[in-house]
């Protein structure tokens, strides 16, 4: 079996926008244990962000968060999925989308 990275060492490598959702990569591999971890460093650039609710599952796991962001209230849910090491952001309703560009550019570290 391949050896996991740790999550200590997990950073955010990249994020692409698309247009309903964005796709977040670490650089290293993940598992189970690194959902919460991984979360919190996902969240930690988010401003304001609040955890409404965790629903793990067997591969995969989900987490709904509010987020103010430009006076605006915005909910959203990051999903993890461990067999194709994904990681994706997306909106719970159309009227988010419009902020998913900042989000993108939070993530992107400001750059």
């Amino acid at each position: 079996m391949q050896q996991l990275t740790p999550s200590s060492s997990l950073a955010i490598s990249a994020v692409w926008q698309r247009d309903d959702h964005l796709d977040i990569r670490f650089d290293g591999e993940f598992d189970e244990e690194d959902f919460t971890p991984l979360t919190q460093r996902v969240l930690d650039r988010l401003d304001n962000a609040r955890v409404l609710e965790n629903i793990p599952g067997a591969d995969r796991h989900n987490v709904r968060f509010s987020l103010q962001l430009a006076g605006q209230n915005g909910y959203f849910v990051l999903n993890f999925e461990v067999y194709s090491q994904s990681c994706w952001l997306a909106a719970e309703s159309d009227s988010e989308l419009l902020i998913l560009t900042e989000l993108h550019h939070l993530l992107s570290g400001g750059t």
